[in-house]
Formats: C-alpha cells, sequence, structure tokens
C-alpha cells in the first residue's frame, strides 16, 4: 500500500510494530515528530490494539503530538465472514487496495488531493 501511495505522490513510510508491549513511546514520538497524517494497521480489533495504543502514548506525552490518526482494523464484533485470510482482510478493508482507498479517502477530507 505504502509503494502505491508513493506512485500516487503521497509521501509516506512504513513502520513495522511487531508487539505492542512493551510500546516504546520515546521512539513513536521521534519517527512521527513531522508527520501530519498517522495511519494504523492492524489484523485486530481496533479497541485496545496497536492504534488506541498510539492514540494513548501520543495523547498523554509531555509534547502531546496527536495527528490526525486514521485507525484500520477490526470492527469490535464476532464475524461473520469465514475463509482465507486473505479472504477476511478484503471483507474488512485490509487487502492492499482497502488500505490505499481508505488513506486517500482520508487524505481528501483532510485537503490533500492525492490521485
Amino acid at each position: 500500500a505504502a509503494a502505491i501511495l508513493k506512485n500516487n505522490g503521497m509521501n509516506c513510510g512504513v513502520l513495522h510494530v511487531h508487539t505492542i508491549k512493551p510500546f516504546d513511546k520515546e521512539l513513536l514520538t521521534k519517527l512521527i515528530s513531522n508527520v501530519q497524517r498517522l495511519v494504523t494497521v492492524e489484523e485486530h480489533v481496533l479497541n485496545g490494539g496497536l492504534g488506541s495504543a498510539v492514540i494513548e502514548a501520543l495523547h498523554d506525552g509531555e509534547n502531546r503530538l496527536v495527528p490526525n490518526v486514521l485507525r484500520l482494523g477490526l470492527p469490535d464484533k464476532f464475524t461473520s465472514h469465514y475463509g482465507s485470510q486473505d479472504s477476511l482482510l478484503t471483507s474488512y478493508g485490509l487487502s492492499v487496495d482497502g488500505i490505499v482507498s481508505a488513506v486517500k479517502a482520508t487524505a481528501k477530507v483532510h485537503g490533500s488531493d492525492v490521485s
């Protein structure tokens, strides 16, 4: 998704967070110091997940750095979809195309014209 967004003129990067405990608040704060928009993507319910940890870390910090945050993940409910991992990711908008679409839509809402 990041490569597609870059090809469409959006400056973006990827930080792979393999675990949220312990959460490195200092590293996060350092990495996003010049970020206008932050997107978290997780194959987990949003409640209590990576996106929540990021928002809490940024809000609770000394500088209270809270850029526009888009959290992509699973809804907090039992799924009625069954199938392969790829099929489930597509169903919940977490495929590459789903992520690209969500980021582009958010960019337009916040005043960036990304084609």
